[in-house]
């Protein structure tokens, strides 16, 4: 499957409705404009977004099988058509497979994000829109969502030594502790689906039943519709935070003569944040007035002098300098 494009598709579909914590709209719409022009990106001068790697990503593939395996004997059915691929025009949906004649889709989570994400009979919007999307494009009319929730982050279980990988001998996933000397030598512990069927028997398995809506749907397909076309175009949407000013503006530097008014935002941002803190309604105001303004320092022309070659200095139309915008060593944009 991994061979086949992935257009607009479930997962996508919360950050171009602009409802997801972990992606932006443009970030969507950079690799979309990728995988239909390779190398478009590279030759504008922008960065890709980074593929991620994280403990909750390692952990929800090794129970991918493992939470199928406890939905079955849960709802009392089988999940059959699994990983089953559909396409309509620049839509496609993978779903994670259909039962009892609905639409199954199994996540995982940690107890900290369940807390603040999910409900009794709430799951969070990212993956509401994920379902809702797949309902569409596999014309069910009903999903089954089905949650195996850890207790501890994954993240904390690494740090004590638990690790998921493959079984040299089975291929099979396993979870490991204290570099694998557990691994396959004892299946209480190596076995994801013993692991599930005990978090099962201690209250952390949740299922939600959910109806496909069409109005949100439509909704859905005309927010869809203006995203293809700035894909077509090959136009980025404006972006939303710093990060995706990053992949943007790569590399800042030069000297910028900057116009009055945009001295005077770069002076109502400095007394935004000089008051109060980054959390409040004003910090998210100083926020947004950094956007604004490091997107359109971005767009300007500037000159190189033995001052500016590593950084872009603003100055004044009196020539003093008043901000600058410059690369962290950790690849983030500062701007002060």
């Amino acid at each position: 499957m991994g061979s086949i494009p992935k257009k607009i598709s479930g997962s996508r579909s919360a950050p171009i409705l602009g409802l997801s914590p972990f992606q932006t709209r443009l970030q969507v719409v950079q690799l979309l404009i990728e995988e239909e022009e390779p190398g478009w990106n590279e030759r504008n001068g922008f960065l890709l977004p980074e593929k991620t790697d994280s403990a909750a990503t390692r952990f929800g593939l090794a129970f991918e099988d493992a939470v199928v395996k406890l939905a079955n004997k849960v709802l009392g059915g089988k999940v059959t058509r699994r990983e089953k691929y559909f396409e309509n025009g620049y839509l496609s949906a993978h779903i994670d497979g259909v039962i009892n004649g609905k639409l199954f889709e199994g996540k995982t989570t940690s107890s900290f994000s369940f807390r603040n994400s999910w409900g009794e009979k709430i799951i969070p919007r990212y993956y509401q829109c994920q379902v809702a999307h797949n309902l569409m494009l596999s014309g069910l009319t009903e999903a089954v969502v089905v949650c195996l929730e850890f207790p501890k982050d994954t993240s904390e279980w690494e740090k004590l030594g638990w690790s998921v990988g493959k079984s040299a001998k089975t291929g099979k996933w396993i979870i490991e502790n204290f570099n694998g000397e557990m691994a396959d030598s004892s299946p209480l512990w190596s076995n994801p689906f013993i692991w599930a069927e005990t978090l099962f028997e201690m209250g952390y398995f949740h299922q939600y039943e959910i109806a496909a809506d069409k109005a949100a749907q439509e909704a859905m397909l005309e927010s869809y519709a203006k995203t293809w076309e700035l894909v077509k175009a090959r136009k980025l949407p404006e972006p939303e935070d710093m990060e995706d000013l990053r992949r943007l503006f790569p590399e800042p530097k030069g000297t910028l003569i900057i116009p009055a008014a945009i001295e005077a935002k770069v002076r109502e941002y400095r007394d935004i944040k000089s008051e109060l803190s980054d959390t409040g309604t004003q910090g998210k105001r100083a926020e947004q007035i950094k956007t604004e303004l490091v997107n359109w320092i971005r767009t300007q022309k500037t000159t190189i002098d033995t001052e500016s070659t590593e950084k872009l200095i603003l100055r004044n139309e009196q020539g003093d300098k008043c901000g600058q915008v410059s690369k962290t060593k950790t690849g983030k944009l500062s701007f002060v």
